[in-house]
Formats: C-alpha cells, structure tokens, sequence
C-alpha cells in the first residue's frame, strides 16, 4: 500500500491504524505526488491511499492520472475536502471509496480490510 499526503500527522495516523489492524504486510509513505508515484511504480500496490491536496498535485488530476496509468490499483481518496462534488467526481473518476478526514478517517481500516477480503494478496497472515 502507498500513502500519499502531505501530513505528517495524517501519514503516522494512517500507519499507527494499519499497524493495529496488521492488514497491509508493506505500508509505504509519500508527502507529494511525485515521490508517492515513484513508489507505486517500484512496489506495484494494490491499493493508494491518495489526498486531493497536495503541494505539487493538481487536485482531482492526479486520481484521473493514475487511474488511466494503473488502472487494476484500488484508490481510496482521502480528504479533507467535504463538499459533496468531490465526492461525486472522485467516484466517476474511478476512486474506490472516499473518505472525508474528519468525519470518516475512523472507517478507514474496515475499508483496507474489506478491499483486502475481496482481493487478498496484500493481506498479511494473522
């Protein structure tokens, strides 16, 4: 899995959840487009945890990016960005789910492991 967002807190938050649940067996982190693109092309991830706001990003342009370039990846946006068009358009542009940081951070491992149920292999043994 990669993680991109430009928080710090937002990316320890994210790990310290997954960790907890030992649902992803390689959790990787990025702070910009960029560098977190670099990483999906190294480890080929099942599933991108992807922010719209990031400082070298162009909104909703990186989802549509990403998708048209790897489009079997599972893209959950994650967001603080609440209004409901992002949403909508974040859907129609492919994303698997999206989260509203302040209102849906907490559904974020059920979503990993419902992914991780109806596709397996990122999952770690328990």
């Amino acid at each position: 899995m990669v993680v991109i967002d430009d928080s710090p807190i937002i990316r320890k938050r994210i790990r310290d959840m997954l960790d907890e649940s030992k649902a992803v067996k390689q959790l990787f982190t990025a702070d910009n487009f960029s560098k977190g693109l670099a990483l999906i092309n190294l480890h080929s991830p099942e599933v991108v945890l992807l922010d719209i706001n990031l400082p070298d990003g162009r909104g909703l342009k990186n989802l549509y990016d990403l998708r048209r370039s790897k489009p079997s990846i599972k893209i959950i946006i994650i967001t603080n960005q609440e209004y409901e068009k992002y949403r909508q358009v974040s859907m129609q542009l492919g994303a698997y789910c999206y989260l509203d940081k302040s209102y849906d951070f907490d559904k974020l491992p059920s979503v990993i492991e419902q992914i991780g149920r109806a596709h397996g292999s990122f999952f770690s043994a328990q």
